[in-house]
């Protein structure tokens, strides 16, 4: 995937936030603009020392728009300017380019005053956006219906117009995921069947820690994004990989070795889009999720697939309605049955629902069910307790601060809700926007959940401990600098402590800044016991961590050179202790 990224003056912080969100697609981006050197918001400049953003390409430049397969109107902060994206709304080839972008039914995203660009191009016209209210008239003088920027995107053709950016974040994204995908042509980009995925120890990563760094991939994109134990102390790895299968990207799994060495590599999937985030070892084989675009009954459906030892496909299912439904982790349930947590846009009370989902043994659905308020809930981990009943880690919206919380719900094992709890943070910044990657079970019969909050600085990771019965115990923010850092998996290590894995940033240039793997050991308290960031010369993101029966410490994600055009699945191996 190649996208095509309109910056204009004073960018703000949520440009990275979308930057590391289309890293974590695997997508590939290109800057283009009217200014030759693109200044960050006063505040953003003065306080991180961010640099000037240099466009790969300026607008004039850009001859056929269907080159890309989405145009983004990168966030600006306005407060620094009372005419926002003016360069675009007054520079005839920005425009141009939208139009024909439009005609082209390529997907063309705007974000709050962006729309102003929208209406300039007059693409508009008969469309309901969402935009900044303080140009109405702008926009209604250009034909389009305006309603109020407190909702999800909306998705009108290939127009999708976003406010909200940070609350809104992964949902604006996986509704420009949702347009490029249902805007291609099945099986558009080309992928290479004849030709092996590459496998190498090669990889730039200096820290005497590291035991050992793995890298798996083809010619395009490939990811990790989950990791669990195999037979023999081996590896099942789960991810995306658009260099092979049938389809625009497919779910890829790999087996290694106790040393992080392929035994075999599969692919699952139709002629859409498949992407893999959840998978658990079960009798003579695993179980993976995610999500599809080749099957099911909606533009996006959960992905259940089932295989042997040998990576060959069982059987596999699909659960969702006419919109997207998600699926980001499974368990083994206690009657031998699977369970699926997820987030569904078809169903629910809300904009956007946790979608907890059992299965028999067969992948046969027993019953579905949706949790959540008003505003947009999301489902990242579940597990199986030992009453029969399921623990769901999440994220919430619907808060009395505005923005989001960590969402921790018990249930019975017919899916009742036993109890619900949310958990804010509340710093130097006020109550933040708090986003839950990752929850597990902890020895104590308690919970540890993992994220990132901006409540200290402009984000941080965050881990917050709770109780049998859903109470904080402690809460503690921290990261490798003053910029972004997330905490993105969690996992009880045997000592009582906690082990974090994420990503933190580094910032040479606004358009080359790194993202490097972040390695967190914590007591049981919450204090720091070591911390590592590791990276090459590119970028990196840590999805998934998980300690081995030695101690020692494996961190799954995705890798790439300073250039590459692309990104290959990364696994490496730390000793347990110092």
């Amino acid at each position: 995937m190649n996208i095509l990224l309109l910056v204009s003056r004073n960018y703000g912080a949520n440009y990275f936030l979308y930057r590391d969100i289309f890293e974590q697609y695997g997508w590939k981006v290109t800057h283009g603009g009217v200014l030759k050197e693109i200044p960050a918001c006063p505040p953003y400049y003065y306080r991180y020392q961010l640099p000037v953003i240099v466009p790969d390409i300026m607008t004039n430049e850009v001859k056929n728009p269907g080159e890309y397969d989405c145009v983004a109107i990168m966030p600006s902060t306005s407060f620094f300017s009372p005419v926002p994206f003016d360069e675009f709304v007054n520079d005839p080839p920005t425009l141009q380019l939208i139009s024909t972008a439009v005609k082209q039914n390529i997907p063309v995203i705007s974000s709050c005053a962006g729309a102003r660009v929208l209406a300039a191009a007059d693409v508009i016209r008969g469309k309901t956006i969402i935009g900044n209210q303080e140009f109405k008239d702008e926009y209604e003088s250009a034909g389009a219906s305006v309603v109020d920027k407190d909702r999800p995107p909306i998705i009108d053709g290939s127009i999708i117009t976003t406010a909200r950016g940070m609350y809104y974040s992964m949902v604006n994204c996986m509704a420009m995921a949702t347009a490029i995908e249902e805007r291609q042509a099945k099986g558009k980009h080309p992928n290479y069947p004849e030709k092996e995925f590459i496998f190498s120890d090669a990889v730039d990563f200096a820290p005497d820690t590291i035991v050992w760094a793995r890298t798996f991939g083809g010619f395009v994109a490939d990811g990790g994004q989950a990791v669990c134990r195999t037979e023999n102390g081996g590896f099942l790895i789960v991810g995306y990989t658009f260099s092979h299968g049938s389809g625009d990207a497919d779910i890829l799994a790999v087996k290694t070795d106790a040393e992080g060495k392929k035994v075999w590599a599969k692919t699952f999937g139709g002629a859409g889009t498949e992407y893999g985030y959840g998978c658990a070892a079960v009798d003579d084989g695993y179980v993976i999720t995610g999500y599809t675009t080749s099957y099911g009954a909606g533009s996006k459906d959960v992905y259940l697939v089932r295989i042997d030892s040998r990576g060959n496909e069982i059987w596999s299912k699909t659960f969702g309605g006419a919109s997207w439904d998600v699926g980001k982790a499974v368990s083994r349930a206690v009657d031998g049955g699977y369970v699926i947590c997820g987030f569904t846009h078809s169903s629910g009370s809300g904009e956007e629902d946790i979608y907890l989902i059992k299965t028999d043994t067969a992948g046969n659905e027993v019953w579905s069910k949706t949790y959540g308020e008003e505003r947009s809930e999301t489902g990242n981990s579940v597990y199986a307790m030992a009453d029969g009943g399921y623990i769901i880690g999440a994220t919430t919206g619907t808060t009395e601060g505005g923005n989001s919380d960590f969402y921790l719900i018990k249930t019975d094992s017919e899916s009742n809700e036993v109890w619900s709890r949310k958990y804010a943070t509340n710093g130097s910044y006020g109550h933040g926007f708090d986003w839950c990657n990752s929850m597990c079970p902890t020895k104590d019969g308690g919970f540890i959940m993992a994220g990132y909050s901006d409540c200290e600085d402009i984000m941080n990771a965050h881990v917050i401990k709770i109780d049998s019965m859903g109470n904080e115990v402690w809460s503690k923010s921290f990261g490798n600098s003053k910029f972004y850092d997330y905490g993105n998996s969690i996992c009880a290590s045997d000592d009582g402590g906690y082990l974090i894995g994420g990503t933190a940033k580094a910032v040479d240039s606004a358009t080359t800044y790194n993202n490097d793997f972040y390695i967190v050991k914590l007591d049981s308290d919450g204090n720091i016991l070591r911390q590592h960031v590791i990276g090459g010369a590119g970028s990196e993101w840590g999805s998934q961590i998980y300690e081995t029966a030695s101690g020692d410490i494996i961190l799954v994600g995705q890798t790439s050179d300073r250039d590459s055009e692309s990104f290959d699945v990364c696994m490496i191996k730390l000793r347990g202790a110092d």
